[in-house]
């Protein structure tokens, strides 16, 4: 017998001996903790449920974009965006049962942007947020402060970035709408969206994104009422708290 392939066999055996020790010997039977699988479907369930919001969550920044790119064929007919990254959001299950998503938004390509900034109206647009030199931001402005709705007698004429925040801002509260019922809040806990704009294609430290994050938050008693009915969806939208970190 040739010497590698007594080398395999010994590591063979090596393995198989391990794969023994870790199964139960013949005849013996494993004793299941009825707690610990009662707790093991509970998880399940609710990654399924995150999983489920999750997915709500991501397909709301893509509906974003897409708005924005029908929105920027109008000033610049022919143009086609793109995002410099996929949209990544992350749950996060609090203590209390309150839970967290993280919603990372990528900025929308330079190249095909710029074709819109060109083609943008400056001129007479009071109350436009000046633009950035780096590609256009989910949360804001690169100098300004994102996601700012315009005030009373604004232009209706926003700037690229003042209408990607709007549009993410007005997808977001629509999942939580659309979605929150499938997930197991109760009274006392909390739904808590963190949207924050993440730098890809911008690699100058000069541009890069300075917006503040957006939260929208919901208190697990105003998502009861709406899951029962008391409350409609029109009420529930004005339920959902915003702030700005």
């Amino acid at each position: 017998m040739k010497v590698s392939t007594m080398r395999t066999m010994r590591m063979s055996g090596f393995v198989l001996s391990l794969a023994l020790v870790a199964a139960p010997a013949a005849g013996q039977q494993t004793v299941e903790d009825p707690a610990e699988r009662a707790q093991a479907l509970a998880d399940a369930e609710l990654r399924a449920q995150l999983n489920a919001f999750n997915y709500r969550l991501r397909d709301a920044i893509e509906r974003s974009g897409q708005r924005l790119a029908d929105w920027a064929g109008e000033i610049a007919p022919g143009i086609e965006l793109a995002f410099a990254a996929n949209p990544v959001v992350e749950a996060t299950p609090l203590p209390d049962n309150s839970v967290v998503f993280d919603v990372r938004i990528p900025e929308i390509l330079q190249t095909s942007m710029m074709l819109v900034l060109r083609q943008w109206p400056r001129s007479g647009t009071a109350g436009a947020t000046p633009v950035g030199r780096g590609p256009v931001s989910g949360t804001g402005a690169v100098p300004a402060d994102p996601m700012t709705v315009p005030p009373p007698g604004a232009t209706e004429r926003l700037t690229p970035n003042e209408q990607y925040s709007n549009l993410v801002r007005e997808e977001l509260i629509e999942a939580i709408v659309d979605g929150a019922r499938i997930l197991p809040i109760e009274a006392g806990q909390w739904l808590h969206v963190a949207a924050n704009g993440v730098d890809v294609a911008i690699t100058n430290p000069l541009y890069r994104n300075r917006s503040r994050k957006l939260i929208l938050s919901l208190k697990g008693e105003d998502l009861a009422a709406f899951r029962s009915g008391e409350l409609s969806r029109d009420q529930i939208r004005t339920r959902i708290v915003e702030r700005r970190f």
